[in-house]
C-alpha cells in the first residue's frame, strides 16, 4: 500500500467519523428534546392533579430538571397522590345525591306552544 492509498483511506475514515459525529449530535439533540417534552407533560399533569402547586415556579423548575435528567423521576411524580383538596372538589357537587331525569321527547302539539311568553 503506497502513501496515496493510505491518504485516501485516511480521508475516507475521517469523513465517516465526521458523519458519525453529526448523526450522534442530531440524535442527542432529539433525545434531549424528547426528554424535555416528556418532563413537561409529567410536570403539567402533576400540576393538574395538585401534586405541584401551580404558582410555585421554583418547585416546578426543580421537578422539570429532575425529570429531564432521570426518567425514573417521571414515574415517581406520577405515583405521588393527588391533592386531597382537589380530589374533594372533583367529588363534591351542588347536586350531590340528586338524579336528574332526562327531558321527554317533544310531541307535535308541543311545537305549537311558544317557549317564551312576554307580558303584553
Amino acid at each position: 500500500m503506497n502513501t496515496a492509498e493510505r491518504n485516501t483511506d485516511l480521508e475516507a475514515a475521517r469523513a465517516a467519523a465526521a458523519e458519525a459525529k453529526q448523526r450522534t449530535a442530531a440524535l442527542e439533540a432529539q433525545l434531549k428534546a424528547d426528554a424535555r417534552a416528556s418532563a413537561e407533560r409529567a410536570v403539567e399533569e402533576a400540576i393538574r392533579r395538585g401534586v405541584i402547586p401551580p404558582k410555585h415556579a421554583k418547585l416546578r423548575a426543580a421537578w422539570l430538571a429532575a425529570c429531564q435528567k432521570d426518567r425514573a423521576m417521571i414515574e415517581l411524580l406520577a405515583m405521588m397522590p393527588d391533592s386531597p383538596a382537589l380530589r374533594a372538589r372533583r367529588n363534591a357537587s351542588i347536586f350531590h345525591g340528586l338524579s336528574v331525569a332526562p327531558e321527554p321527547e317533544p310531541t307535535p302539539s308541543d311545537s305549537a306552544v311558544p317557549v317564551y311568553q312576554f307580558a303584553q
